[in-house]
């Protein structure tokens, strides 16, 4: 199929300034239409006869447009026999809003909004939280103006340089990895690596180097702690009373997070099953795990059973999100240590690593033993899919895990 281009104007179609507007016209399958180019012409412009454009500058400016037009054409191959005039000019146009993109840029901050949009709405509100810390920090450094194609390696350099002046190298690489995340995601949103259309042609992560970070301090307590954290009492403050009863809970169910004894809804009298919400949508179970109440805490529990049934603790009724819920817990949590003198800034995470501690190192528990009573991804998640559930290994390692820390015994050897 033949296809001409030509610019040219309408000349009926002069405008109240004496002027034409140029426009390209294009001719495919025996039909013929007009595509707007940003240019006018006067009338010493044209030529005195027949009207056709014969200023040099004009004729440079729309062969360029031209030149364009032809390259959308050669990719269209084959497929240009589907298309007449009027579908071809609406392809070009698109085409060209699609390459005026590339040129001033994909605006970054704008896409990395949406991105958290798109978490939230998976419910994985916590990452949106994250990688919305790292916009605003974005948005103070670049006054809202930041474009994929400003994000080079030299300039990642730059950013780093400039979070460590406020964090340390594990939180900024925190950061630096939210950036990664929403550039990838950049990249599968604009580029197409099976047709060739590439908008974000360089990636700057190739040869950025993540710092390394200093090893985080450990987050676990010793046995001797925990038993003064389990012996304390205090039932003239209320938030130190829960503090301490959320501590003893989550601990002895084998370090169930805050955010998943504020959400959890299943419980059958003996157990408690739950999904962890940090890794439910990642894993093909669902993070499923199902942990056995202990009669050491069965008074404890049944104190904060929701009594609608709705969930299993009362724990949404009294704080309004899980966030709040936790912050809560920690704060009463200071108050015990300020009171037993501990040195720790203990909060509800040191339940879990706490445990997973005690079980390595003073009843021998494997490593993927505790992996499972953490519902931590494992190596074998494809065997996994073969055997049939069974919880008496989160059973087995709970078991002697409150062996130790209330009787001084407990070893799995």
């Amino acid at each position: 199929m033949g296809i001409t281009f030509k610019a040219c104007i309408k000349k009926t179609e002069q405008r109240k300034d004496k002027t034409w507007a140029v426009k390209i016209r294009v001719v495919a399958n025996g039909s013929n239409t007009f595509i707007s180019t940003p240019y006018y012409v006067e009338r010493n412009q044209l030529s005195k006869r027949s009207h056709e454009i014969i200023d040099r500058t004009i004729i440079e400016a729309t062969n360029a447009i031209i030149a364009n037009y032809r390259e959308f054409v050669l990719k269209l191959g084959v497929k240009i026999e589907e298309y007449d005039a009027k579908g071809l000019a609406k392809y070009f146009v698109e085409q060209q809003k699609t390459k005026a993109q590339q040129v001033s840029g994909i605006d970054f901050i704008y896409f990395a909004q949406n991105h958290v949009k798109n978490l939230i709405n998976q419910g994985r509100e916590k990452y949106a939280q994250s990688i919305q810390s790292t916009i605003n920090f974005l948005k103070r450094e670049y006054s809202y103006c930041l474009t994929a194609e400003m994000i080079t390696t030299r300039e990642l350099e730059s950013i780093q340089t400039s979070l460590l002046t406020t964090m340390n190298q594990n939180s900024a690489n925190i950061h630096l990895r939210n950036i990664r995340t929403v550039f990838n995601a950049m990249c599968d949103e604009y580029n197409n690596d099976e047709t060739g259309d590439i908008l974000i042609k360089h990636y700057p992560f190739r040869k950025f180097t993540f710092k390394r970070a200093a090893t985080p301090a450990k987050r676990n307590l010793e046995v001797d702690v925990i038993r003064s954290l389990f012996g304390f009492s205090d039932n003239t403050h209320p938030r130190v009373a829960l503090a301490h009863d959320v501590f003893m809970i989550s601990f002895c169910l084998c370090g169930i997070n805050a955010v998943d004894l504020y959400t959890c809804t299943e419980y059958d009298g003996r157990r408690i099953t739950y999904y962890r919400h940090k890794t439910a949508l990642r894993k093909g179970d669902g993070a499923k795990m199902s942990v056995l109440i202990p009669d050491e805490i069965r008074p404890i529990v049944e104190k904060y059973l929701d009594p609608t049934k709705e969930r299993v603790f009362d724990f949404y009724k009294r704080y309004s999100t899980p966030d709040n819920f936790s912050a809560n817990v920690n704060k009463g949590l200071k108050c015990i240590c300020e009171q037993l003198k501990i040195e720790h800034r203990v909060t509800t995470y040191y339940a879990r690593h706490s445990f997973a501690t005690v079980a390595r190192n003073e009843c021998r528990v494997s490593k993927d033993d505790i992996a499972v009573c953490l519902t931590h991804t494992s190596e074998h998640d494809i065997t996994d899919r073969y055997i049939n559930e069974s919880w008496e290994t989160v059973d087995r390692t709970q078991r002697a895990v409150l062996g130790v820390v209330a009787f001084g015994g407990g070893s799995l050897a």
